[in-house]
């Protein structure tokens, strides 16, 4: 039979072995960092743009000023003597004494490109004495009569005549 001691010695002999390499120092371990997402930066969404506000509203203003080879004249509007605009009116329409028609021209080059041409803008009515006429616009005249009565209304710019417009008032 073994005695106690044979059989726990090879026992012993194999901890003291696995207990021999503690008593030779190691390498610290050092804990293996776990693998960062890097940061993916969020686009800031872009500014919606903001229209430019013109400086005045409508048409943009003429800057050709190319000599005017044809020039028109037409009714742009009636006004009620009051601050009220009629702007469809028809020119075929008798107008009453006491309101006023807005006359307008417009020039035209030979490229057939609106132009303030190179010359004023004049007026011409065929019983001037029965029209007041005023508006200091360069292409606009107002016009009333003292009476009633028919007139004809045309222009000229650069040596070019318009269309004749005829306005009856009653």
């Amino acid at each position: 039979m073994v005695n106690r001691a044979q059989a726990v010695a090879p026992v012993m002999a194999l901890i003291l072995a696995g207990l021999a390499g503690c008593a030779t120092p190691t390498e610290p371990v050092v804990p293996t960092p776990a693998p960062t997402t890097p940061a993916v930066a969020t686009p800031a969404p872009a500014p919606t743009p903001t229209p430019t506000p013109t400086a005045t509203p409508g048409e943009a203003p003429v800057e050709n000023t190319a000599p005017a080879v044809r020039v028109t004249i037409r009714l742009y509007a009636v006004e009620d003597g009051a601050g009220n605009f009629m702007p469809n009116w028809d020119p075929n329409e008798p107008i009453p004494t006491r309101f006023w028609a807005r006359v307008d021209v417009t020039s035209k080059d030979e490229k057939g490109k609106e132009t303030n041409g190179n010359g004023a803008v004049e007026f011409f009515l065929s019983n001037p004495r029965y029209i007041e006429v005023t508006g200091g616009h360069t292409n606009q005249r107002r016009l009333k009569a003292l009476e009633p009565t028919m007139v004809d209304v045309w222009a000229m710019q650069d040596g070019v005549q318009s269309n004749k417009l005829t306005l009856t008032f009653y």
